[in-house]
Formats: structure tokens, sequence, C-alpha cells
């Protein structure tokens, strides 16, 4: 073994990998590969900050057919797959296999990436997770998880069935949306131990494979306070402007101001979609979920507060007693349906025709 290969054999033995040394060590498994294999491959897995192209875009800048790349692939792969097995190859799979075994035998691609690279900045994120990828189609005794319905891109020992990993994940589903509402980790594992599905798999599944299928989950989105929910939930992970300001308004859990909540939105980004102050407006005004409870002010609906004028309020509120009302519980009630001050209530109260005073209280005008 050369000086080089054991220095960078020994940055593998420490508890995690450095970022740099870990391209390297693709870069330079790429470099046994002849001239146009090593294209084929950093094009196809994205390698060296490129960007993943297709067979058919691979063929048209080559001159050569789609199938020809694709049996150069094959071929290149093939070759790799032989030198990874060389001993001062080893050491890197060995550790990946290690952290897999550790996770309970399945890992998310998120947290494989996080567990491996010792200095992992947020923008190399995606970059290390091709380089991932790549290294890994390598050891016949991973396999990956593709990203579908119920699963997220993420890696397993071969020994793991992927219908197996779907049947766990599944379950959580079924499991939250009986319960209707978010869940810590300790209660979906609780739950799931209890879950037929655990019976049936009981042989193969551990309870660091449980957590580990949380974080594969597709449709399980981990909530603020380290609870766990349904992404078809609009106050767990908000798609539209509806759900953004339900998310925004759940949250504060007090009425705000319409331009206030737009500004929540663009702080909270939810995703790079825009959400303008007049758009946020527009929303608010249409949804019956929101309630307009004071002067740009706007509450949920379920909070108590009441849709309408102070006026319109008033109104119900008197058609609703049972005789003339005192003009300080009138006060109280309105101010428990709109975040507005005691003068406008009075004023609202005194100027209107609709309402007259007497000297029992307050009662609404016949006719």
């Amino acid at each position: 073994m050369n000086s080089n290969a054991e220095k960078i054999l020994d940055t593998f033995t420490e508890s995690k990998v450095k970022d740099a040394h870990f391209t390297k060590f693709a870069r330079d498994l790429v470099s046994h590969l002849k001239d146009k294999q090593q294209k084929v491959i950093s094009k196809r897995f994205g390698l060296s900050g490129r960007k993943r192209s297709t067979l058919d875009a691979i063929g048209k800048e080559f001159g050569v057919t789609r199938e020809s790349v694709r049996q150069i692939e094959v071929a290149s792969m093939g070759k790799l797959r032989k030198v990874s097995k060389l001993d001062h190859n080893k050491e890197i799979f060995v550790k990946i296999r290690t952290l897999i075994t550790q996770k309970g035998g399945i890992v998310s691609e998120d947290a494989l990436a996080t567990e491996l690279i010792a200095d992992l900045e947020e923008n190399r994120k995606d970059e290390i997770k091709k380089t991932m990828r790549f290294l890994l189609l390598l050891d016949e005794e991973i396999s990956a998880i593709p990203e579908g319905e119920h699963t997220k891109s993420g890696w397993s020992l071969s020994s793991y069935a992927l219908n197996m990993i779907e049947d766990i994940i599944k379950a959580y589903v079924a499991i939250l949306d009986q319960h209707g509402e978010v869940l810590a980790d300790e209660a979906l594992l609780s739950a799931i131990a209890q879950n037929e599905v655990s019976e049936k798999h009981k042989k193969n599944i551990s309870p660091e494979f449980l957590t580990s299928s949380l974080d594969l989950a597709s449709k399980i989105h981990l909530h603020e306070g380290g609870k766990r929910g349904l992404i078809t939930w609009p106050w767990i992970k908000p798609r539209t402007v509806r759900d953004k300001i339900f998310y925004v308004l759940s949250k504060k859990n007090e009425p705000m101001h319409f331009a206030d909540i737009a500004t929540e939105i663009e702080k909270s980004n939810f995703d790079h979609k825009k959400a303008t102050v007049q758009t946020v407006h527009n929303e608010l005004i249409s949804d019956s979920r929101f309630v307009l409870v004071g002067r740009g002010l706007y509450g949920l609906s379920t909070w108590g507060f009441e849709a309408g004028t102070v006026e319109e309020v008033i109104e119900k509120i008197l058609k609703k007693a049972d005789g003339p009302m005192d003009q300080k519980d009138i006060v109280n009630a309105i101010m428990a349906k709109k975040r507005v001050k005691k003068a406008t209530i009075l004023i609202n109260l005194q100027n209107s025709k609709k309402f007259k005073r007497t000297k029992e209280g307050w009662m609404l005008v016949e006719g």
C-alpha cells in the first residue's frame, strides 16, 4: 500500500469522515477507469459538482446510442466493484455498513450523510449524497431504498426486503391517521410494538430498525417539539397559502395582522413560493377558518371569534339574550369574540339604530 493510500485509510478509521477525504476517495476510485468511462460515470452520478445526466443526453454528447452508454456504465461499475474490494479501499465500505447496522439495518439518505461526514455543511449535502449513492451501489451488501409512495431515499443491508420496510411504514401512517394528532416517537414506538406488523416481522426488526423506519416514511413529518404527524395535515406541512396561514396562526395562538402573517410565512420558508401581503389578505377574507377580529387582525374561528362587524356581532348577542342586557355584559361578550377596543364597542352600541337603551338594559329595536 502506498503512503497516500495509508493516509486516506487512516482518516476512515475515525468516528466520522471529513468531506474532503470522502470526496477524494470517490475521485481516486474513478481514476482507475479509462477516460471515456470516467466521463460517463461522473455524468451519470453527477460527481464533482456536475448535474446527473441521462443515458440519452450522454449518448448525444458522445455521438453514440444510449445502449452503448449503458454498456459503458455497466462495465465501469463492474470494474469499480472489484477495485472497491481491495484492502486499501474496503475500510470506507465497512464503516458505512457498520453505520447502517447501528441504525437497525436501514437508514435514510439524509441521516446517513449526517452520521458519516464530520464537517457536513448544508450547501454540500446534495453533493455528498450523490457521491454516497455512487459508492454504495458498488457494495453488494447494501441495497438502495428508492424514493416512492411510502419511502424517502435511503439504504438498507441487502438482507432487508423493501416490502418489510414498507409494511412497517404503512403501519405507522395508519397509527397516526387513527389518532389524528401528532405523536412523540416514544408513543409511536409503543404503538407499533403492539401492532400485528411487528409480530409478522419480529425476526428481522429491532428498536433501532423501528426508529429508522420513521425517518424513512415519506408521509410522516417531524413537527416542532419533536413530534411527528402526517404531511397531509395542513398544520404539519402546509402547502397552499391558506394552510400556511392556518399554520402560522395556530403556532402564534393569538390574532395577527395580515401583513405580519405574510412576513411570518416568508420567514418560515415552507417552500420557494412567495406569499404576498395581498395574496394573504385575499385568502383570509375568503376562508371561513379565519375571522376578522379587529382592524386588520385575524384569528381562527375555532378560538371562539365571531365573523362580521362589531354591530353585527352585538345584534347576534342581543338576539340570543333572554331579555335586555347590561352594557358591561355586552362589552365583555364582544371582547371575547372580537379584538377591538371598548370605545369601539360603545360607539357601535350607541350610534346604531338597531339598538335601544331601556331601564333594564340594551335590547334590539323591534321592527
